[in-house]
């Protein structure tokens, strides 16, 4: 097999007849580079004590290496103790990658960062809402104002459409309207009922990615801190372990804010026993934004349409589906579309990238290293691209002015007569002062 493959046949003669002083195809460059160490056993040709495989041979032995899938490592591992060829480490790597089965049983990627949803200018413009329970025998709709951090806790006595339509009409009937709301996929909140009860008020309505909470982090952390806060009280009915809550969680200044909720969403502090320990103080008017504590940018994977990918299978059948991305719907969630036609939303970490299988080909590092210099060349770099993510997601700063003291001042008292002249009895003489 040796002699019938044209490159490997001509080194096989310059190992026994001596080689040219230069070289006028680039094939021949690994092996002249290595001119000292091959030599001839048998009929094949060596390097070292390693076998040069002819190019016709090379697929079956990716085969034989990779029976078992194992990873990359342990398959280069294997492989330079028996053989070598051009260009050998670079086909074990596109031989594992573009296995299937290796991709679809890989370990999960890395999460996502967290979407940050962008601040409102406004109190009461976009809310968060999310049932809690059945907890301690009762089930809670939890609503959440993503400006002034303002929760609602209404206990629901069955979990419907109806019920919820009627417990969010009594509160806009107090704070008005939203412009969006934020839910998770639940039946109650994807019904039709429900969409035309926020169609008449011209409410938007945004829905997170199925099968993944932490996209509506702010209904949860306050499901959680819910929980957490009924559990921690003993005393008293738990009507009143929640109102005692939800008093001290609105008049708490929020870390991220430096505002109470009560303030940002009513323009004024609540009354608590605790003001009766400073003087009356008239409030200041609230102005402008406030300032909220983003957390650090991250890198995100980014899919175009029709890239292939691996989608998170939730039903029967294996982990991860093939499947292709049809539209992002989000920041970081994608419409993709399986091979046997089904459409599913899915958020950036239910995605994997996708590997077609190939064959190994002379001209395969060639077109990849063309591929790669024409993406450098059209597309920005990083650097640039996280540049104008910076100054999009820039938002103002809220100015805090401080509250004045009252000043007093002291007026001395005038004297209306002589002061009166006092002089110490007699039996006081004998003592020293």
């Amino acid at each position: 097999m040796s002699l019938k493959d044209p490159v490997i046949s001509r080194v096989l003669n310059w190992a026994w007849k001596g080689w040219p002083a230069k070289l006028s195809d680039e094939k021949f460059k690994p092996f002249f580079s290595r001119q000292l160490e091959i030599s001839v056993h048998k009929g094949c040709l060596l390097w070292g004590n390693r076998v040069v495989i002819p190019f016709q041979a090379r697929s079956r032995l990716l085969t034989m290496l990779h029976d078992g899938h194992p990873g990359i490592v342990r398959m280069k591992a294997l492989a330079r103790s028996y053989f070598w060829w051009p260009k050998m480490d670079e086909d074990i790597e596109k031989t594992v990658n573009t296995c299937n089965v290796c991709q679809s049983s890989r370990a999960a990627m890395p999460k996502a960062p967290v979407h940050s949803w962008e601040t409102p200018n406004n109190p009461w413009s976009r809310l968060h809402i999310d049932f809690a329970g059945p907890f301690q025998g009762k089930t809670f709709l939890i609503v959440v104002d993503a400006f002034s951090k303002w929760l609602e806790v209404i206990p629901i006595s069955e979990m419907s459409t109806r019920t919820v339509i009627e417990e969010l009409r009594q509160l806009f009937a107090t704070h008005g309207l939203p412009n969006t709301i934020v839910s998770d996929n639940a039946a109650q909140f994807a019904s039709a009922e429900f969409q035309q009860f926020l169609k008449r008020g011209e409410i938007r309505h945004a829905r997170i990615a199925p099968f993944h909470p932490a996209s509506n982090g702010q209904a949860e952390r306050m499901v959680r801190t819910t929980k957490e806060a009924l559990r921690k009280m003993v005393h008293g009915s738990w009507k009143q372990r929640l109102a005692n809550f939800l008093f001290s969680q609105r008049v708490t200044p929020c870390a991220t804010t430096g505002k109470s909720p009560a303030e940002l969403l009513m323009k004024r502090r609540l009354r608590t026993v605790l003001d009766r320990i400073h003087p009356d103080i008239e409030e200041e008017a609230i102005e402008g934004n406030c300032d909220v504590i983003k957390p650090d940018k991250q890198k995100i994977r980014i899919f175009a349409p029709d890239d292939l990918v691996f989608a998170r299978n939730y039903a029967h059948g294996p982990k991860w589906c093939p499947a292709t991305i049809v539209a992002p719907t989000g920041p970081v969630s994608y419409k993709v579309k399986t091979t046997d036609g089904q459409l599913w939303k899915r958020h950036l970490d239910q995605l994997r990238k996708r590997h077609p299988s190939i064959e190994v080909t002379e001209d395969t590092e060639t077109d990849a290293n063309k591929a790669q210099q024409s993406n450098i060349a059209d597309n920005p770099s990083q650097s640039e691209q996280e540049d104008c993510q910076q100054l999009m997601e820039k938002s103002p700063s809220a100015v805090v002015e401080p509250i004045a003291e009252p000043i007093t001042e002291t007026i001395a008292e005038q004297p209306t007569r002589p002061p009166r002249t006092r002089r110490k009895p007699k039996w006081m003489e004998d003592y020293v002062t």
